[in-house]
């Protein structure tokens, strides 16, 4: 578990504005045009209004922000990271906990930045809906951070479009990928030369804080002299206007000669008791009037009135902040506060050190360890360091703190280490978690040692011992680990008090034994340590334990109690959100689950298992999960899908070096490539294969290549060498137990035999495989290889001898190609992870306004909005690309500027959410649908065939095309969106349906289709049910088939129609063209 500060809620939350801070509206312009890029750097030295622009930004604009007040402390990964969560969870609630879950689940050593940067990007898109602010303030106190400028440059890199990072700083940015995020227009600023005061803000100043009004002349002066430095400006104010004369100019940037200037001209200004107070607080960073009295008073042995001499250095603006929601709280500007602390340690060195130690008192009960390590270093207190890194080391250790420890130890001297045995042992696991094992091993060696001659507590001996028994067994040394595991298991007979020492002592043994094969030993001793710890009701070592005992099951073949471990542990791990221990136990249950032929579970627990292993970066685990999918997509006869799966798994098996899944993978593809008859390629892969296990001087690898040598040589053809190759291999994989090779051998070689008249040996080896089939469970191992030579079994089902048991075998097989057609469909409709189908965009805009990702039809809940959705359909109907103003005119006509551009920001972020963020592509301030995907729009494909149709000089083809296009028309263009723009163009394709309508009607007309010429004529009178035309073509098709009842029946509909919708009666020329219809030829 990652290591958590506690929380300081001043540093994240955005300061209050203070009543003498100059609004600078050229600046908050500017800064709302950068907020179009993801990355803005404010970069100027101290003391020219970096942090006041920022609080008057998030005073003054709408925009959500979150704020992070940085200080040196927050260079270690995690405390930065635990700030820069909360400060995002201050603003928006909802948003942390999957965060914070990630945060958890890592040790601080082995944080994986690309699984922190996954599962902060993917909280803040599934829990934040709309564009947002996020303010480092003071970003170079942290510049040695390197591991936080490679999470930032990453995170800015995959984050979504709604999140804008605000950096203020006195240095430039040193981001790994900075030049990238620029080159990809991510990137904007301000520096110094925009941040200079101007002349007329100058003015507006005096004027503001002073009711003086000063010269257009004079604020030029003052701004030549200062140099527009924001600093020198209100030192001047602060004395009253007495003139800048040369001292901002001289002291402006870097300080130089500042600290004088502020003693002379600020501190020795004040009283004697503001002036101590001043000095005394300075030393805590920030404060409250509690803080001063339990720190200062009692370290000073003073009774004072804090809440007064808060009060008072706030009423005389003595370059102070109020932090926190009610101003409780209080800190210096940077640059006063460092002034104070150089003079307070200079003049009053015992009284600083008094004061310290109390500050290193007061964060240890906060348990702020960082802050209580540099108080004590700066301090210079050894013995106090020592008595620190005893008293939570272990702990560190537990938790994965090993490099802050590494950096604790670096402060102690040799000497002190060699002689303490705790701090021996300390640094042997530190050793240990590093992989420098025989360091470890020689550190714990003296520890024990020195424990032996001096120390009286079993406990602690005890676990030394346990420490040594895990190095020893890391090293090999299977009966030295386990010697030491009994001793210290030994210790505790005279201590009855249960401790989780002896549970670990019981577990090293429990590993010992599994580790050497001695599987009933070791499942008695992993019970016996689950046992206790449950007893001291340690769930986290509790489920540690049950991952190990369903390996230990899973091996001796007792999959269901297997399983129930596996289940057990993994409710704790999702009850605390750790997510490598999830990708690890849904890999092995979903492994385990195929064994047991329950492949509907096993794909559902894999798919869990990748996306797990994604959300925490482990990179290892997606290649395991994914060779386990395609393991399962072989034996469900899915070849294609099972390739593209090994495919995937290769590329990172090959990226992270892990040569035993590059193996297992060739080896797997290598007889799919068997089984599809491509030989050629299968004999290249199984080149690559041997000489790999030849390099490894593996003896199984290179049996495991040898048992895909003898079955390509089956399907040569070369049944004698096959026939001796699969003997072999036989009598090797019998030899160590390996049960699933052992069966494909097996049934191969019965196979071969039979095919080499060998009858009676065969039939000895079918009949253990048909007795197999016929148990209560079979492995799904069994039932693969049988369908995999269901062919070759039929071409000898007729031999004497084998008959019997060959029919046995074929019916399991139809039994199971049921099956697997059955557990295909269902996975089919939800495979993401190597999908059986192409994912596929399909866009209805004709009738019904749908949208299907991947045959998922996108609810409203999805779009957030019906504007994002609108938004959409906007960009489809205008290929050609639209402006932010352009679609401003459309969707939100009265809105100001202001109000467009964040209305514009949220709604095309909310559409690329639920459609993917590639749908809507930026290119020279013009948004376009990214035609590149592969989608479905039938809008544009009934487009598409009208204007195919109108160039086809072929007439059939022409009606062809423009029957598809009608048949498209499902109705009204998006009849649920009331924008202007959308009803020009939903009666625009309206009119060029019907045009479309009559042109079909003619050409079945003038071919005496008259049928169809009628379907067609129905449809124009649906959709246009006043349109008198239609109703007198009609009579005329009818009047041609005979049917005088159904000419007089369309008249009436039509008089009906007329007078229902405008109450009229048919025209003169519509009466009479029916009166000539009916009337008795003569």
């Amino acid at each position: 578990m990652a290591w958590f500060t506690p929380i300081s809620q001043t540093k994240i939350i955005v300061p209050q504005r203070r009543k003498e801070l100059l609004s600078r509206p050229r600046l908050l312009a500017l800064l709302d045009d950068l907020l179009d890029f993801k990355l803005i750097i404010i970069a100027a030295p101290a003391g020219y209004g970096k942090t006041s622009l920022m609080i008057d930004y998030a005073t003054s604009y709408d925009w959500p922000v979150a704020w992070l007040a940085l200080d040196p402390l927050d260079q270690n990964l995690t405390r930065f990271l635990t700030y820069f969560i909360s400060a995002i969870q201050q603003r928006f609630p909802n948003f942390g906990i999957k965060s914070n879950a990630a945060m958890q689940s890592l040790s601080e050593d082995q944080l994986n930045i690309d699984f922190l940067v996954t599962s902060i990007t993917n909280d803040i898109f599934e829990n934040i809906t709309e564009h947002f602010i996020v303010v480092l303030d003071d970003y170079h106190l942290i510049n040695q951070g390197k591991e936080i400028d490679a999470f930032l440059s990453s995170f800015l890199q995959k984050v979504s479009e709604n999140f804008h990072l605000v950096v203020t700083s006195r240095t430039l940015l040193t981001l790994p990928d900075l030049p990238l995020l620029v080159a990809r227009s991510q990137v904007g600023g301000l520096s110094l030369e925009e941040l200079v005061f101007q002349p007329d803000e100058i003015k507006k100043l005096f004027e503001k804080n002073h009711n003086v009004e000063i010269s257009t002349g004079t604020a030029e002066t003052y701004a030549r002299q200062s140099e527009g430095w924001i600093t020198g400006l209100l030192l001047t104010a602060q004395m009253g206007g007495k003139g800048i004369g040369d001292h901002t100019k001289v002291t402006r940037a870097s300080g130089i000669g500042l600290y004088e200037y502020l003693a002379q001209q600020v501190l020795d200004q004040q009283s004697i008791e503001i002036q101590q107070f001043l000095l005394w607080s300075s030393l805590l960073e920030e404060f409250n009037p509690e803080m001063c009295r339990q720190i200062i008073g009692q370290a000073l042995n003073l009774e004072c009135n804090w809440q007064t001499l808060m009060e008072d250095i706030v009423f005389n603006n003595l370059f102070v902040v109020r932090i926190g929601e009610d101003g409780f709280w209080l800190r210096y500007h940077h640059l006063f506060r460092d002034f104070l602390q150089h003079r307070m340690e200079t003049l009053h060195p015992k009284e600083t050190y008094t004061i310290l130690q109390k500050l290193a008192e007061y964060h240890t009960k906060l348990q702020d360890w960082e802050r209580v390590f540099i108080i004590y270093s700066k301090l210079g207190d050894i013995d106090t360091i020592i008595n620190l890194v005893e008293t939570i080391g272990s702990s560190f250790i537990a938790k994965g703190k090993i490099k802050r420890l590494e950096n604790w130890f670096a402060n102690i001297p040799e000497e002190k280490i060699r002689i303490n045995p705790k701090l021996l042992s300390i640094k042997a696991s530190i050793e240990v978690n590093k992989g420098n094992l025989p360091v470890g091993l020689d550190l714990l060696n003296a520890a024990i040692e020195l424990q032996q001659q001096v120390e009286t507590d079993k406990i602690l001996v005890a676990e030394n011992l346990v420490r040594r028994s895990t190095t020893l067994r890391l090293l090999g040394k299977y009966q030295d680990s386990l010697s030491d595991a009994q001793q210290a298991l030994n210790l505790f007979n005279t201590i009855k008090k249960r401790n989780p020492i002896k549970a670990e002592a019981m577990r090293a043994i429990g590993i010992n034994y599994y580790q050497q094969g001695k599987l009933e030993d070791a499942l008695a001793w992993m019970q016996k340590s689950l046992h206790l710890y449950q007893g001291l009701n340690s769930q986290e070592d509790s489920a540690r334990i049950l991952v190990e005992l369903g390996a230990i099951q899973e091996t001796l073949g007792n999959f269901d109690e297997a399983e129930k471990a596996y289940n057990l542990s993994l409710q704790f791990w999702k009850q605390i959100g750790d997510s490598i221990w999830q990708s690890n136990l849904y890999n092995n249950l979903g492994v385990l689950q195929h064994a047991k032929s329950d492949f509907e579970n096993s794909f559902v627990n894999l798919e869990k298992a990748m996306d797990y292993a994604k959300l925490s970066g482990n990179r290892r685990m997606e290649g395991y999960s994914l060779a386990s999918i395609g393991d399962l997509y072989k034996d469900l006869d899915a070849y294609h899908e099972s390739l593209d799966a090994y495919s995937e798994a290769m590329k990172i098996a090959q990226s992270i070096e892990d040569q035993y899944l590059v193996l297992y993978l060739r080896l797997a593809e290598t007889r799919i490539k068997i089984l599809q008859k491509q030989f050629k390629q299968a004999t290249t892969l199984l080149d690559l294969a041997f000489n790999q296990a030849k390099r490894s001087s593996s003896q199984l690898e290179s049996e495991q290549c040898k048992v895909e040598k003898a079955i390509l040589t089956y399907y040569f053809g070369d049944l004698a060498a096959a026939s001796v190759m699969f003997s072999e291999s036989r009598d090797f994989f019998k030899s160590i137990g390996q049960s699933d090779t052992l069966f494909t051998i097996e049934l191969y070689l019965a196979v071969v035999l039979a095919k080499s008249k060998r009858a009676k040996e065969s039939a000895e080896i079918f009949h253990e495989i048909a007795r197999a089939l016929t148990q209560p469970f079979s492995n799904a191992q069994i039932l693969s290889v049988c369908f995999d030579l269901r062919n070759d079994l039929k071409s000898i089902s007729g031999q004497a001898g084998i008959a019997e048991y060959i029919e046995i075998i074929l019916d399991q097989n139809q039994a199971y190609q049921k099956k697997i057609q059955n557990v295909r469909r269902k996975i089919r409709k939800h495979a993401s992870v190597v999908p059986f189908a192409a994912p596929k965009l399909i866009i209805r805009g004709f009738g019904k306004t749908e949208v299907y990702l991947n045959n998922k039809l996108l609810s409203t809940s999805d779009w957030m909005t019906q504007t994002s959705r609108d938004l959409f359909f906007l960009f489809l109907s205008n290929p050609e690309g639209m402006t932010k103003e352009e679609v401003g005119l459309i969707l939100w006509p009265d809105s100001s500027m202001e109000e467009l551009k964040r209305r514009f920001k949220n709604a095309i972020y909310r559409m690329r959410r639920a459609i993917g963020s590639n749908a809507v592509i930026f290119n020279d301030n013009y948004y376009r649908f990214n035609n590149a995907l592969d989608f479905e729009y039938d809008v544009l494909s009934f487009e598409q065939n009208i204007a195919q149709a109108e160039n086809e000089k072929d007439t059939q083809k022409a009606v062809t095309l423009y029957e598809t296009a009608i048949e498209l028309y499902k109705g009204p263009f998006l009849p649920d969106v009331d924008a202007t723009w959308f009803s020009m163009e939903r009666q625009r394709y309206f009119e060029i349906y019907l045009n479309t309508l009559q042109k079909l009607y003619s050409f079945h007309l003038k071919q005496n289709e008259l049928e169809k010429a009628l379907e067609i004529n129905k449809l124009i009178l649906q959709n246009d049910p006043s349109n008198e035309e239609a109703y007198c073509n009609a009579m005329s098709i009818y009047h041609g088939l005979g049917n005088t009842a159904a000419i007089i029946r369309v008249y009436e509909q039509c008089k009906q129609q007329l007078s229902k919708e405008y109450g009229l009666k048919p025209s003169e020329q519509t009466v009479q063209h029916f009166q000539s219809l009916i009337q008795p030829k003569s």
